[in-house]
Parts: C-alpha cells; sequence; structure tokens
C-alpha cells in the first residue's frame, strides 16, 4: 500500500505522557495545559462559540460543519454540543476535529470530571471513544443529529487527506511556540482550502506569525480581546481570495475516482433490503430523506443468514486499507441500531491452529497500540476484547423501520434525464429521483457491471444448539468461526452459527444451492479439531446456504454508476501514462447510484460505506478520507484495465 507522502503513525498518550496539576490535564510532550480547571468551559465559550457567532450563526441552517485543529480532552465538542441542546437547534451539526495523540479513555474520564455539567454527554463519547488508529472515526449523538468525525493523525496530513465545506473553523491544539507543526503552512493551506466564503475562524492566539499566514490565505482577521490573563486573541472570516493552492495528492485522487455530483433533494429508491440496503436505507431515512426500499419476495440475500459476526480483518502495514478496515469495524461496533441487535458477550478469540497463524497473530499484534479494552494477547491467542454476533432479522427490521417496503421484484431501471424508471416483475411501474442499487448479486444487472468487477462464490454455515455445546460463550476462530450466543426469539431457542464456507461460482445459480452435508461434516470436525470438544449429533439444528457477491480485490463497490463506454472512451490516455491527470470526472448516469461487492463483509463495511454513499448524495463531509475513493469507485477495475493495456 503507497503511503501519503507525509504519512506518520500515531500513537495513544499512556497516562505516563499526562501530567496532573490540580486536577487538571498538562500534556508532557507540549509541556502544556489542556485546559484551566477552573474556567475550561467558560474560557471555551468565550474563545470558541462567541469567538464564530454562536448559536445565532447556526440558526435556521439544515447543516453546520465546524472544523477543528486538535480535539484533546474534547472539551470544546462536548461545550458546543452542550451549546446546540440547550438552543434545542433543528439542523444538525456536523464537528470534525484532528488529534494526534489520542487520550485513552480513562485520561478522557478523569479529564472531565471538574465539570458536571458535561457529564451526560462526557458518557457517551468516552463509551463510543475509537481505538487509536490512524484514519476517519465517525460517531453519531443525539439521534444522528450530531455527528463527530475524529481525524486521527497529523494535522498537515489529516487535514490535506479530508472532504469537507467547514461553516466555521475552531484553531485549537496548544500554543505555536510549543506546537509549530499544528500551525504550519500545509495546515493554513488546508484551512482555506476547505472553507466555504464566509466562513468564521476563532483562536485563543494572537501570534503574529498565526495572523499573517491566515490573511495570506485570504483569512480576514482582527484582535479581540482574550480570555482571562490573554490580552489578545484572533477571530475573522474567510474572503475566498488566496494564492494558495489545493493541497491534495492527485496521485491518491486520480481523475476516475472522483465522486458523482450531489442530489439534496428528490424521492430516493433503495433496490435490495438486506444489510447493504437496510443500512442505506436508515442512512437516508436519518436525513429526512424519502425512501422506498424493493425487497424481493422470490430472492435470497446473503445476509439473511441467522447471526453475523463483527470478525475484523485488520492488515499489517499501515496505509489507507488498514484506515478503512480499522475504522469500518470500530464504526460498526458504535452504529446506534447495530449495537442495539449485538450479543452481550463481545470479545472474539483468534486461535492458533497453526504455527502460521501464530506467527501472524503475533506480527498483527505488534501493531496494535490502541490502549486499554481493545486487544489482548496471550500464548499466541489474539483477542479482540470488542467484537459481537449480531441477530441479523431484528438489525434489519429495525433499519427498515423508518422506510417504506415493496415487497416486488424489479425486472429493470430505466434512468431518464431527470428521474429513473423502475418497472417489477409484476408490471408496476415507479418513478423515483435517485435509485441506489443495494443488492447483491442482481447488482451486476441492473448497473451493467462489467463481468472483470465481480464474482460470485457460495457460502454453508451450521447452526448449532447453545445449551449442548462446552464451549466458552464468545466468538472463537480457527480457519472458520463460531459465533457467540443469540437467542431466536419465535422458536425460542438460543443458537450459535459455525462456517463459512467460501466456493467460488463461475456464474450466478438460477435457483437456491442446498447444503452440503460434506460441508457440515468438515465445518464440525475442524470446530472439534481446533476446540477439543466433542459435538452430538443432537448439537447439530440445521445447516443455511446463501450467495456472495464478491470483487476482485475483496473492497466494495459505491458510489454514481458511470456510463461504462463513454468514460472507457473518456480515460483511454491511461493506456499511454497512468498518471495523466486533467481527464475530468467520470460521466455518470444521472441519479443512478450502487453498493455493492461486501462478499462476507457486509455487516463490518455497510455501516461505514452506507454513510459514506448517503454523505456523497447529500454533499455532507466525507466520513472516509479521498484517499480510500479510488479503492471503492465502481470504475476503478475498468482504469486498472486500462492502465494495464
Amino acid at each position: 500500500m503507497t503511503k501519503h507522502k507525509n504519512y506518520k503513525t500515531i500513537h495513544p498518550l499512556s497516562e505516563s505522557d499526562v501530567e496532573w496539576k490540580n486536577g487538571a490535564p498538562i500534556a508532557t510532550e507540549y509541556d502544556d495545559i489542556y485546559f484551566s480547571v477552573d474556567n475550561g468551559l467558560e474560557e471555551s465559550s468565550f474563545v470558541f462559540l462567541k469567538g464564530i457567532g454562536a448559536p445565532d450563526i447556526w440558526r435556521g441552517k439544515p447543516l453546520f460543519v465546524i472544523g477543528e485543529t486538535g480535539f484533546g480532552t474534547g472539551l470544546n465538542f462536548l461545550n458546543t454540543w452542550r451549546e446546540w441542546k440547550d438552543n434545542n437547534i433543528e439542523g444538525r451539526l456536523t464537528f470534525i476535529s484532528v488529534e494526534a495523540m489520542p487520550l485513552s479513555r480513562e485520561s478522557l474520564q478523569k479529564a472531565h470530571t471538574s465539570f458536571p455539567e458535561i457529564h451526560d454527554l462526557s458518557d457517551q463519547l468516552i463509551q463510543s471513544w475509537p481505538p487509536a488508529e490512524n484514519g476517519q472515526h465517525v460517531r453519531h449523538f443525539e439521534n444522528g443529529q450530531i455527528t463527530l468525525i475524529l481525524l486521527f493523525g497529523f494535522a498537515d496530513d489529516a487535514l490535506s487527506k479530508l472532504d469537507a465545506k467547514i461553516d466555521a473553523w475552531y484553531l485549537d491544539g496548544f500554543a505555536p511556540s510549543k506546537n509549530p507543526d499544528m500551525w504550519s503552512d500545509t495546515v493554513f493551506d488546508n484551512l482555506a482550502r476547505l472553507s466555504k466564503p464566509d466562513t468564521k475562524l476563532a483562536t485563543f492566539t494572537a501570534a503574529g506569525f498565526v495572523k499573517r499566514g491566515l490573511l495570506e490565505r485570504g483569512f480576514d482577521i482582527k484582535k479581540t480581546p482574550g480570555y482571562g490573563r490573554k490580552r489578545e486573541r484572533l477571530i475573522g472570516s474567510y474572503c475566498g481570495k488566496t494564492k494558495a493552492q489545493p493541497n491534495i495528492d492527485r496521485k491518491l485522487l486520480p481523475d476516475w475516482s472522483l465522486p458523482a455530483l450531489p442530489k439534496i433533494t428528490g424521492k430516493i429508491a433503495i433496490v435490495g433490503a438486506g444489510i447493504t440496503g437496510s443500512m442505506t436505507a436508515h442512512a437516508f431515512s436519518k436525513r429526512g430523506r424519502d425512501v422506498t426500499v424493493f425487497k424481493s419476495p422470490d430472492q435470497k440475500a446473503a445476509s439473511d443468514i441467522p447471526a453475523a459476526i463483527l470478525a475484523p480483518r485488520i492488515a499489517r502495514s499501515a496505509g489507507a486499507i488498514r484506515e478503512f478496515q480499522v475504522s469500518a469495524y470500530s464504526y460498526a461496533l458504535s452504529h446506534p441500531v447495530l449495537r442495539r441487535h449485538l450479543s452481550r458477550n463481545t470479545s472474539l478469540s483468534y486461535l492458533p491452529y497453526s504455527p502460521e497463524e501464530q506467527e501472524k497473530n503475533t506480527k498483527l499484534n505488534d501493531t496494535l497500540h490502541w490502549g486499554q479494552g481493545w486487544h489482548s494477547f496471550n500464548n499466541g491467542i489474539l483477542t479482540f476484547e470488542q467484537s459481537g454476533t449480531v441477530h441479523t432479522q431484528d438489525l434489519i427490521a429495525d433499519l427498515l423501520s423508518q422506510s417504506s417496503v415493496k415487497n416486488e421484484h424489479i425486472e429493470a431501471i430505466k434512468p431518464h434525464k431527470n428521474f429513473c424508471e423502475i418497472s417489477t416483475k409484476c408490471g408496476k411501474e415507479h418513478m423515483f429521483d435517485i435509485v441506489i442499487i443495494a443488492s447483491g448479486s442482481s447488482a451486476p444487472l441492473h448497473s451493467a457491471l462489467p463481468n472483470s468487477s465481480y464474482t460470485y462464490s457460495s457460502g454453508q454455515v451450521e447452526i448449532l444448539s447453545t445449551d449442548k455445546l462446552d464451549l466458552p460463550d464468545k466468538i472463537l476462530s480457527f480457519g472458520e468461526h463460531i459465533s457467540a450466543s443469540i437467542e431466536i426469539e419465535n422458536e425460542k431457542q438460543n443458537i450459535r452459527v459455525l462456517g463459512s464456507s467460501f466456493d467460488k461460482l463461475s456464474s450466478l445459480p438460477h435457483a437456491p444451492t442446498a447444503p452440503s452435508s460434506e460441508i457440515t461434516e468438515s465445518l464440525i470436525n475442524n470446530l472439534e479439531n481446533n476446540t477439543r470438544i466433542s459435538i452430538d449429533d443432537t448439537a447439530h439444528l440445521s445447516s443455511w446456504t446463501g450467495i456472495r457477491t464478491n470483487t476482485p480485490d475483496f473492497l466494495p463497490i459505491v458510489g454514481g454508476v458511470p456510463d461504462w463506454q463513454k468514460c472507457d472512451a473518456q480515460y483511454t490516455l491511461l493506456q499511454k501514462d497512468a498518471l495523466t491527470r486533467n481527464l475530468g470526472r467520470p460521466t455518470y448516469i444521472d441519479g443512478l447510484f450502487m453498493i455493492t461487492g461486501f462478499g462476507s463483509k457486509g455487516y463490518q463495511y455497510a455501516p461505514l460505506l452506507s454513510e459514506y454513499l448517503a454523505c456523497q448524495v447529500c454533499d455532507e463531509p466525507s466520513p472516509i478520507s479521498y484517499t480510500l475513493w479510488r479503492y471503492l469507485s465502481p470504475f476503478r477495475f475498468n482504469a486498472r484495465a486500462l492502465i494495464r493495456s
């Protein structure tokens, strides 16, 4: 994986990195205080909220976006959240903040004890605190009204990979003399790149080079009285007049990976009601969009499996793919709906069933520095303390509860200039402004996805009775997985799911695949051999089979549906030079989007990527960095083919 030229791996602050004086936290590396224990909230309100003109500045706006340099203890975020709630704002707030050295949960909790007025908000933040891993980590609060996007990484790199339109900036992050990297030219360039006309700015400092750097990049800056012993501070707004060039690494963002233009109004149809379709429906419904989901009554989805496991797949090497894997995994665990349907016992242990696997566990563990409560390593067993088994059907029903669901099989989708027409098997026709293809097996048909972009595989799992298994009630991985116990209410029994098999198919079967007794025997024998228990026949209740839609690189396909022929012609110069630029945004089919190709990772990846698609369509800050767009682009396989030829 190619790293960004400025890529530097973050590390969490240990308890020894934070010094406490009279209840106030001090970062020993910078020899600077996070806040005053006597008046931290008052200072935050005076410098930042008053500095940008809150709460009046965000009244009447459907979405207001704040960017911050230096999350620290999160005091500014919590104070802004409190102000938002106290003023009964009807719109939504997205708060984006960069942090290179995240505090531990314990340090956050200790830092907030001085402010009982934000206790409830602090508890919610700490409960959803992500692992200390480079990348963007998204969290939702207040039923989706408040969104926090944490950029874990150094400011110059993290802001350079951000895609957002900022309404106001909080410039924090320790004094410029003690933390100059937070106040660099690259950071100033990105403040200008990400700002709208008239974006507000507030900071505690009045340093001359900060004022000059902002003025040079188009900000109208003035000094104003500071708080307490600080004589002056800076406030201002962006005028849009700057000589600064956009700080974007074009090698990491080729033209063909640019997303489709947003469509912020109109009715939405989602084709598919599995985990991907239902997550996508939820992502749009919580934004107030009019959503209709089409569920085929005669098509069995891979996500109809009785239980799913959140088993993280984490690359050992740092880079964009690992950032995505960790962000998606921790986001799924924090998803407000999904976590309601997780098993009580959430740990997952990767057993070292061979010398190679033990070495793999050891090497991966050596790269994990997430802080307490995330992982442990003992005798070659790598355990992720936060994982879980998902009660799939309850989750999907919950996700779809705010959408209209039609049990109709889609025959055809016909795009027109300003709308899309859906024809169903029963002869009905429906008109929508936007159609999102979120099915698995039928997605290639409806999107004309080239054959080189996908494959199919069949999978089989075994349903076992919890009561007849002498196993610890947690997830075990040993080549296959056995889930934690979940309760099937309508059948009044507790079950565990064992599997899954992976059998590549040359084409999509016309009828559902039947369970194989050979696969059943193999899965059960493997469980017995690796756990050293004996499973009698009465423990095996049934088998389940399904078809997955995969991609050659094992990453999903998310975005607008390209006009394949026009795009092939548009990017033909890639055959001569893979780095050719200025070929323009792909030619997309108006109003047609897709999200598919999740393979066996739907429950882990769909929560984050449905949010990514919703932000694309609704013109909101991207929850993933732009370095990932090319790995998810629907046109990536065509682009790679052009480059190879």
